[in-house]
């Protein structure tokens, strides 16, 4: 790996990796299955609402923002030490890496749209962007890294006193300056947790028998969606045979029979505001970090600062 590309590598993990790396810490254990509030009925995608945990995070459109404004950020930190042409910051903003970030609602129920069953199968989607950063730039001398990256901190460099944490830190203080952490505001893995506590929910497990009877009145036996999605026999990244996309038609007509995506939906809503409601002082921290980043990414955007 090129220095070049620890550097990026340094900068993805200091702030978009932390989307993935929130919720290790125990919040609590919230017990007993909670009300099932409205199941909406869910016949395509286009239906799928918002789930709860969705309006703790960064839109799509305010993470790419998040991205650019370190991008800035950096760069100006640099430059009081003589870098200012050069950009150690990149890849963030990518559409194959966005889009990894933010899935679609679907991919949380499998395939649900009618023409995506016809075409693909349980192929993955297309992606949009390279996955990789094509910027054409050097790589970075070790004074730039240093500097970048504070291991330099309490040195002099281009009349300046290098910070503690370097240009990454002082970055990540401009972007989530009256924020609570910037934990907060990238967290998402810790509501993965609560997947095991939704599929073991009677009222899912009673949908999926459901979807279930319906598949073997056509021919196929699975015992819940995700058994059929990840069948061997379709391997992945491939174009799907017919066998395939037969399948995955008869998946969507009796997800849509049945409503399974519908209450799918539900329980994991359910257990989500069960969780939010608990942790009401936790969560609150949330939204005021959230609202903290909006308001300063967007200045540094628009401002340069």
């Amino acid at each position: 790996m090129t220095q070049r590309s620890r550097a990026g590598r340094h900068l993805i993990l200091a702030v978009s990796l932390a989307v993935f790396a929130v919720g290790c810490a125990d919040q609590g254990d919230e017990e007993g299955a909670p009300p099932l509030g409205d199941v909406p009925t869910i016949t395509r995608s286009a239906d799928i609402p918002a789930l709860p945990s969705e309006g703790l995070r960064l839109t799509k459109e305010q993470y790419v923002t998040l991205m650019r404004a370190n991008r800035i950020a950096v760069n100006q930190c640099m430059a009081q030490f003589g870098f200012g042409a050069y950009s150690l910051v990149e890849g963030g903003d990518d559409p194959a890496y966005i889009e990894e970030v933010y899935p679609k609602r679907s991919r949380l129920f499998g395939v649900v749209d009618e023409d995506e069953a016809a075409t693909r199968g349980y192929q993955p989607p297309p992606t949009t962007g390279s996955g990789k950063t094509k910027t054409g730039l050097k790589d970075p001398s070790a004074a730039e890294q240093a500097v970048f990256d504070g291991t330099n901190a309490g040195k002099v460099v281009g009349g300046k006193k290098v910070p503690a944490g370097g240009c990454v830190k002082q970055a990540d203080d401009a972007l989530f300056a009256g924020g609570n952490s910037k934990d907060d505001v990238l967290s998402r893995n810790e509501f993965v947790p609560l997947e095991e506590k939704v599929r073991a929910d009677e009222r899912l497990r009673d949908a999926f028998g459901k979807w279930s009877a319906c598949m073997k009145e056509s021919g196929y036996s699975y015992e819940k969606p995700m058994d059929a999605g990840n069948d061997k026999k379709w391997g992945r990244g491939g174009t799907p045979s017919a066998a395939e996309t037969a399948t995955a038609r008869a998946d969507v007509a009796c997800k849509k029979k049945t409503n399974v995506v519908g209450v799918w939906w539900a329980v994991k809503a359910a257990y989500e505001k069960q969780k939010i409601d608990a942790e009401a002082e936790h969560f609150a921290s949330v939204r005021r970090t959230r609202e903290a980043v909006i308001r300063n990414t967007a200045r540094i955007v628009a401002h340069g600062r």
